[in-house]
């Protein structure tokens, strides 16, 4: 099947959408997609600091894509954030767009986050931290949560520059040294295409996968020649290699996009 979705979001239950996170509270599994009546919630998670906004709707489905559990595309105001709160048993990988993002975390791991480098957490058996907006200016981040391929793995980080360029642009993968690489053989890229060219996707292994709009406008080319139009915040996830979409291509200069390749 193609699922086809807007604003994917972070997952929050309707209770916690209007009372705010508990501190230090496990975020829940869950939203992988929403389509329609979307609104903006605040979340405020008690520690006193400006509350973060993001895009939220109603659940189409709350298991997931395949592995594909979570993509938040967050804005957090300047000063505010995402106070400290634990995560366990998952693989968080998180882009800064604009602005900037401090990273804190339990296992001593500090650092700014800026756009052009990617991060890495897995949080294993448990790990607690923050993510604060220190700069002068909105951040806009996209984060994804993919699950493990065993529980109870040992905490890590990682964060890496890359540049992302007109064709697919590798950002992780199992069996490539110099990539980053998460505990699950999935493979993520990131392409910002140019405008009117065609471009193919790489070669998926069966099963999911999905393309997740980071900013501008494409159309999509199934492999049944279906075309989709996509724009800033939507995702097309599918099932199965006979659903795999064939091509896109830009219709806007600032086009970004992201592609999961997941069992």
């Amino acid at each position: 099947s193609v699922y086809y979705s807007f604003n994917i979001g972070r997952r929050a239950s309707n209770a916690e959408a209007a009372t705010g996170w508990a501190d230090n509270a496990d975020v829940t599994k869950g939203i992988c997609w929403y389509e329609t009546d979307i609104t903006t919630c605040v979340v405020d998670d008690g520690t006193g600091l400006e509350p973060a906004t993001y895009v939220r709707g109603l659940a189409a489905d709350e298991v997931g894509h395949g592995l594909l559990i979570v993509a938040n595309d967050d804005v957090v105001a300047p000063g505010g954030g995402f106070g400290t709160h634990r995560h366990q048993d998952m693989e968080i990988v998180t882009w800064v767009l604009e602005g900037e993002l401090e990273h804190r975390d339990s296992a001593g791991n500090h650092g700014v986050l800026y756009p052009g480098l990617a991060q890495r957490m897995s949080a294993g058996t448990g790990i607690l931290h923050s993510e604060i907006n220190g700069g002068s200016s909105p951040c806009r981040l996209l984060q994804i949560w993919i699950e493990p391929s065993q529980s109870g793995l040992t905490p890590s980080y990682e964060q890496r520059s890359i540049a992302i360029g007109a064709n697919w642009t590798p950002l992780i993968a199992p069996d490539q040294p110099e990539l980053m690489a998460i505990a699950r053989p999935a493979r993520l890229w990131r392409v910002q295409p140019t405008p009117g060219q065609p471009l193919r996707l790489p070669t998926l292994a069966d099963g999911k996968g999905w393309i997740q709009m980071i900013d501008g406008q494409i159309t999509v080319e199934s492999e049944h020649n279906k075309e989709h139009s996509m724009s800033r915040g939507d995702g097309l996830g599918w099932s199965s290699r006979s659903d795999q979409p064939r091509t896109i291509q830009a219709v806007t200069s600032d086009t970004d996009v992201l592609l999961f390749s997941m069992d």
